[in-house]
């Protein structure tokens, strides 16, 4: 076996792959192309849209802003608007469908915590332009924590620009990130940017993103050719300090990418959840229960990527899989995992059953290119080769 190379460049890493025999594996996210520009704001607020504090839908009682009744074209709050320490969306009379190229939740923030909670019942249904990202909610504080319980059902459909169901995004500070969803998220663009939940942090905050059960998150791009930027259900970036990553499935996970996506310059990824956590001494934890149900459709793609590196101490990534794993595409993996510099530790511990279909791939890979690695497989699942496994462990 030929291990590629790994190369820091910008926010980002790029692998060259790892070649044997027949197969080419090209994995990757290059987050130089998704990095603070993936998340940072939706675009201009439309006037109509609902701000807490000034409409009488969302009143701020005792810090708590609570939104009600008619919000068909969202709510947006901003550095200038009414503060509050936690925002409520509940009892709406319309789905939330905001004019195009806008949020249906939004909060920004200079400073300061973000909390919100998004009741059952609430639908928001996001219909992106060409040229502007859309969010179903998005979060964004520069310097504080953010916490989301969401149990929204939330549609995002782009023509060709990226589509994702929720963002939290920290660019500064160390206050920590959760999401936890018990809605459904389905969200789909011809572009390759395409991903349910998103949580990123630049300084080294804590992410943790729980998927309930009975909750699904779908994402799916319609586009063609190279792929270079990210296609997940769950996508969580920790790109600086000692941050620690956890990830919970405990419902259905699906990405799709047509057959002509595919990845030979390994700028991009599509794996239905994909970490990235470089820094210190940091642990990435990756669990899906006995209910999990992970999908991944199309050339390279996986169920779970994650890689981890450390340039000070020791960086840990531990999978615990539970559950099933459906993978139907060439070079696919259902557990994919890369310790990419300084001493890091890959723990799997694989209790799912995986499935693949007729193209080659495997259902364990786990890539050893940091200066120090401690590889650790335990499996008890039982592995369905449709096709031909390259690897099955």
């Amino acid at each position: 076996m030929n291990q590629g190379n790994v190369e820091m460049r910008d926010h980002g890493v790029r692998f060259n792959g790892i070649e044997n025999g027949r197969i080419s594996l090209r994995v990757g996210v290059g987050l130089a192309a998704m990095g603070t520009a993936l998340a940072t704001s939706a675009s201009s607020a439309s006037a109509q849209q609902t701000v807490p504090g000034s409409d009488p839908e969302c009143p701020i009682v005792i810090n708590e802003a609570v939104c009600e009744g008619d919000l068909g074209d969202g709510i947006v709050s901003r550095p200038g608007d009414p503060i509050f320490d936690l925002l409520i969306v509940r009892n709406a009379t319309t789905d939330i469908d905001p004019p195009a190229g806008t949020a249906g939740i939004e909060v920004t923030r200079d400073t300061g915590d973000i909390e919100i909670d998004v009741e059952d019942g609430i639908v928001i249904n996001v219909d992106n332009t060409p040229d502007t990202q859309g969010f179903g909610i998005i979060a964004t504080t520069a310097d504080g924590l953010i916490d989301i319980d969401s149990a929204a059902d939330i549609t995002g459909v782009g023509t060709n620009a990226p589509s994702i169901g929720i963002s939290a995004f920290t660019p500064a500070g160390t206050g920590s990130i959760t999401v936890n969803n018990t809605g459904n998220i389905d969200v789909t663009s011809a572009n390759q940017r395409v991903i349910g939940i998103l949580g990123q942090n630049e300084v080294g905050g804590d992410i943790s993103i729980t998927n309930a059960v009975g909750s699904s998150i779908m994402a799916r791009s319609n586009s063609t050719g190279e792929r270079d930027e990210l296609l997940a259900s769950i996508g969580a970036f920790s790109l600086n300090g000692d941050g620690n990553i956890r990830i919970e499935n405990n419902g259905v996970l699906r990405i799709e990418a047509t057959l002509d996506n595919f990845d030979t310059d390994v700028a991009g990824a599509a794996s239905a959840i994909t970490i990235n956590n470089f820094g210190g001494n940091n642990t990435t934890t990756i669990v899906t229960g006995a209910t999990s149900d992970i999908s991944a459709i199309g050339t390279q793609a996986n169920g779970v990527f994650a890689v981890a590196s450390s340039t000070t101490g020791q960086s840990v990534i531990d999978i615990d899989t539970d559950g099933a794993f459906s993978i139907l595409g060439d070079n696919s993996y259902a557990i994919l995992a890369q310790g990419n510099s300084g001493d890091v530790v890959l723990d799997v511990n694989n209790s799912a059953t995986v499935t693949t279909g007729t193209g080659s791939g495997g259902a364990i890979l786990l890539f050893a290119s940091a200066a120090s690695n401690d590889l650790n497989v335990l499996n008890t699942g039982a592995l369905n080769a449709g096709g031909t496994f390259d690897y099955a462990v």
